[in-house]
């Protein structure tokens, strides 16, 4: 998925019938979790992918080194434990360069 197919993702409604020109997604938080593929943990973790600079470089530098694609990576288990570590330390506001 390039960067403009991403954006474009990012701000489309899935036509789940929970979407509010004015507030944005309107779904209660409860169901977003299961019932929003915006919301799924997949989506989160690509997010954090564009968004962040530092994991981008990790994933890149991972996808080359075994080949894979940048979806591939990001559903093998090491590369989730590397995003939980960088999204951790951005919570707590702490940069950090892997």
């Amino acid at each position: 998925m390039s960067r403009d197919e991403y954006i474009h993702t990012v701000n489309s409604c899935y036509d789940c019938g929970c979407y509010d020109p004015d507030e944005g997604c309107s779904m209660p938080g409860l169901d977003r979790e299961y019932a929003c593929r915006l919301h799924s943990e997949g989506f989160k973790i690509k997010n954090f992918y564009y968004n962040n600079p530092d994991f981008t470089a990790y994933v890149d530098k991972y996808c080359r080194d075994y080949s894979l694609t940048i979806d591939e990576a990001l559903s093998h288990e090491l590369v989730r434990q590397v995003y939980l570590h960088y999204k951790e330390e951005g919570d707590n506001g702490i940069s950090m360069l892997l």
